[in-house]
């Protein structure tokens, strides 16, 4: 990653809902050389520690991950039927079909692997 810090907090925000959420390294080290800080009203500030790709799980979207601002998706996620019917999807999306069909975590409830392809806030 060659970006400073500014210029992550220019092009990149959070995908979860935080009061205030900022980047305070990217030289940590290891598997997750990111520390950010985050708070929300009435809460303290809490740590936690990304991955160079900005992200906190390395299977799943969180709350805490780094999206680019505008951030268009575009890839393959599972969709699962709970018990109701009602229709849930994977974490994030997957770059191909087949790594998106390998990585089925509810087997029993899986209902189809799709391909998505939207802007954010659409």
């Amino acid at each position: 990653m060659n970006l400073t810090i500014e210029e992550i907090h220019e092009q990149y925000e959070p995908s979860g809902d935080f009061e205030k959420y900022q980047v305070l390294a990217t030289d940590m080290g290891g598997d997750e050389p990111i520390l950010v800080r985050y708070k929300n009203t009435g809460e303290e500030w809490k740590a936690k520690s990304l991955h160079s790709d900005f992200s906190y799980f390395s299977a799943g979207l969180s709350d805490f991950d780094l999206i680019p601002k505008e951030e268009r998706v575009t890839g393959w996620v599972n969709v699962y039927k709970d018990e109701n019917g009602d229709l849930e999807f994977s974490f994030r999306p997957y770059p191909s079909h087949d790594e998106a069909f390998n990585n089925r975590k509810q087997i029993d409830s899986y209902f189809a692997t799709i391909r998505i392809d939207v802007k954010r806030g659409e």
